[in-house]
């Protein structure tokens, strides 16, 4: 009897050992399995989602409403408007100086002489300015006004090359008390430029005045 009872006890504990000995192994296995497939990091959320609320501020930043650029063709435009009008006085300014130069460069009366070519070196002086201002503005390849501007330069400059030989032949016409008999040498930065019968700068002005006219932006945009 005494055998049997130790052979049971003995079959028990090693049940009992048996059982503990499952269960630590069922236990690390599912650790092991959790391990595989971590959860998303709060930092990596974190970035995820900065990620995506930053999307819509960079893209509005890096494209301007149609509002804002109606808004800068109309800037440029009355920019442009308003150097072209100028471009007419100035060019109808240098025909009136044309005139009063050829009734009196040979008059032998230096102040007349001298008051006409004051007026031309002030007038330079304008529309030198004016034409350094016009170069300084930034009017991109790609804008609508691209094509009237470059043809506003070349009338700007034109214009300058037109009142220039004018106050050169002025001061040459000074250089004398009595311009009589200096015709030659006082018209010779005028004899320069000739091109037929016709100042060469005066043709080009003529031939891409039109163009420079600046459109009236579309309302509409």
């Amino acid at each position: 009897g005494s055998s049997k009872k130790i052979l049971v006890i003995a079959i028990v504990a090693l049940a009992v050992v048996v059982c503990v000995l499952v269960g630590v192994l069922f236990g690390m296995a599912s650790n092991n399995n959790g391990q595989a497939s971590p959860s998303p990091s709060s930092e990596q959320t974190s970035t995820n989602d900065n990620a995506s609320a930053a999307s819509p501020s960079d893209t509005s930043d890096k494209a301007p409403s149609a509002s804002s650029s109606s808004s800068d063709d109309k800037e440029l435009y009355s920019t442009l408007a308003g150097y072209y009008d100028r471009l007419g006085s100035y060019d109808s300014a240098i025909s009136d100086a044309a005139k009063s130069f050829n009734a009196n460069y040979m008059s032998k009366s230096s102040s007349t002489r001298s008051s006409y070519a004051e007026s031309a070196s002030s007038l330079q002086e304008s529309i030198a300015q004016d034409y350094s201002l016009l170069k300084s503005l930034t009017v991109p390849s790609s804008s609508r006004y691209s094509s009237c501007y470059s043809a506003m330069l070349t009338c700007y400059y034109d214009c300058t090359q037109r009142i220039g030989v004018i106050v050169e032949a002025w001061g040459n016409s000074l250089k004398y008390s009595d311009p009589t008999g200096h015709s030659d040498e006082i018209c010779a930065p005028l004899s320069r430029d000739k091109s037929g019968n016709s100042n060469k700068y005066y043709t080009e002005f003529n031939q891409t005045y039109p163009a420079a006219k600046p459109s009236t932006p579309d309302t509409h945009n």
